[in-house]
């Protein structure tokens, strides 16, 4: 299916160029998760079914907008080819018998990838990898500060916004 970026720009008010980010940020995270910057959609973002983060945090009818965008074209952006050893766009940092993460993501020498299925979190934080058991909660949702810390990293659940501390470290290597 072809895209119509010239109606989808001014059905959400931005861009074609824009749009575009947004194609290539889902195109990279598979049709189901997008990382993208570009000032018109809040800086840096990032989006998968259901939950939304962008730098213009506060900015609620730009974050609907974007996310409304990123709804419409993810049934319809081409997937990429060829991207062994890449899952959702980004290396693989974890071992390959997990498979494909819920979500991923991560900022600066801070990394996260969410198992849903396993009720496992891995943090990759500079060269060093944690696991940690999520139990019950069940995680839709990430932020995290400019900053290079497990600290700064929360997430939201069904309990709301929870921090790393809150889970089982499992082991670290």
């Amino acid at each position: 299916m072809d895209i119509d970026y010239q109606q989808l720009a001014k059905k959400y008010d931005v861009s074609v160029a824009a749009v575009q980010e947004l194609v290539r940020a889902i195109q990279r995270g598979g049709g189901t998760a997008a990382q993208f910057n570009h000032p018109e959609l809040g800086g840096m973002g990032q989006w998968m079914p259901g939950a939304i983060m962008i730098g213009d945090m506060f900015n609620h009818g730009l974050k609907a907008r974007v996310e409304g965008l990123c709804h419409e074209l993810a049934p319809i952006v081409p997937r990429e080819s060829g991207t062994m050893g890449m899952k959702w766009g980004i290396e693989a940092w974890w071992p390959d018998a997990m498979g494909n993460p819920t979500f991923s993501g991560g900022q600066n020498d801070l990394q996260y990838a969410y198992f849903a299925d396993r009720h496992q979190l891995w943090i990759k934080q500079g060269t060093t990898i944690y696991r940690y058991a999520t139990g019950d909660d069940r995680l839709t949702g990430v932020a995290q500060q400019q900053s290079n810390t497990l600290k700064t990293l929360s997430f939201v659940s069904q309990r709301g916004v929870i921090t790393v501390s809150d889970f089982t470290l499992v082991d670290e290597h």
